[in-house]
């Protein structure tokens, strides 16, 4: 039987080297893609996703990097993909 496909999601990290330096541990386990939930563990849905973070960690990695929450509208999904 072949092998699935092996993902990772997380959330960021106050600290933004923090955040960086994890997704590129990540990445060298050779995992194929990286779900990114851009507000740390403590924050809740009332407290807007950290966007600008979403760009530095796909410019980090090599792998693709799926966003995870806050899209909510179309123009949300469009400056996700300017961002990536």
């Amino acid at each position: 039987m072949e092998e699935p496909e092996k993902l990772c999601g997380i959330r960021i990290f106050d600290d933004r080297e923090k955040t960086l330096n994890l997704v590129r541990m990540i990445e060298q386990t050779g995992i194929k893609a990286l779900t990114v939930h851009c507000r740390t563990r403590d924050e809740r849905p009332r407290n807007p996703g950290h966007w600008d973070r979403f760009k530095e960690i796909v410019e980090t990695v090599k792998i693709p990097v799926i966003a995870n929450g806050d899209v909510f509208e179309f123009e949300h999904l469009q400056k996700l993909k300017e961002l990536s």
